[in-house]
């Protein structure tokens, strides 16, 4: 079942300059969107090209990207009140 696309500019786009500045100057961050959009683009493969996995593995990368979005997003409205 193909879903929309979930990249950190489409998701938070009121952040995209914030994303950009952070992907540059803090490595924490950069690692964070690195390892968010892997696992995306496992998600992604899977959802397009009906690959065999099971619904274990499936489900399993999808919370890891879950919780990498909320970790994404901690960092991003961290001081931003």
């Amino acid at each position: 079942m193909l879903r929309d696309k979930h990249n950190l500019v489409d998701d938070f786009p009121e952040y995209q300059e914030r994303i950009q500045t952070l992907k540059q100057t803090d490595e924490s961050f950069r690692n964070l969107a690195r390892e968010y959009h892997e696992v995306e683009h496992q998600v992604r493969g899977l959802e397009m090209q009906s690959v065999p996995t099971t619904d274990e593995h499936y489900e399993a990368l999808k919370m890891k990207r879950v919780q990498l979005k909320d970790a994404i997003f901690n960092q991003l409205s961290k001081g931003m009140t």
